[in-house]
Order: structure tokens, then C-alpha cells, then sequence
């Protein structure tokens, strides 16, 4: 049988569902999801604040972009 594949943003749409089930501690999922509390807590907090599209990866060098950083500052 071969490997099951999964899309990381799948993988992070199913981990918010289930935190948002409430039926299981968050630090389990975590580690069932294999990651650190600490990246659960950012991709929580992203998709609260950004919806689905907060739970793409983000470049870093694209938020570090010097004209993304000047449009910050005149917001």
C-alpha cells in the first residue's frame, strides 16, 4: 500500500477543526499533529485573524519586503 499524502494546509485545516471542537487539551493535538504548542498557538491565531488564508506558509522574505515595511508605517 503506498504512503497517504496530505497537503501541509490540509494538515493545519484539520488541526484547527479539532481545536475548535474542544474535545480534546491542545497540547495533545499538538503532539498528535507533531508540532510544538508554540506553532499551534501561530497557526490558531492566524487563521483568527486571517481566516484560511492565515494558514498558508508565508515567506519570510516577502514580510521583510523594504515597500511592505514602508507601507506599514504610513498605516
Amino acid at each position: 500500500m503506498p504512503w497517504k499524502e496530505t497537503k501541509v494546509i490540509e494538515e493545519r485545516i484539520k488541526f484547527i477543526a479539532a481545536v475548535k471542537s474542544g474535545q480534546w487539551c491542545f497540547a495533545d493535538l499538538c503532539r498528535d499533529f507533531n508540532i510544538s504548542r508554540k506553532t499551534g498557538y501561530k497557526y490558531l491565531k492566524n487563521y483568527e485573524s486571517e481566516g484560511i488564508d492565515g494558514l498558508k506558509d508565508k515567506s519570510e522574505k516577502e514580510s521583510l519586503s523594504p515597500m511592505k515595511l514602508l507601507r506599514k508605517s504610513f498605516t
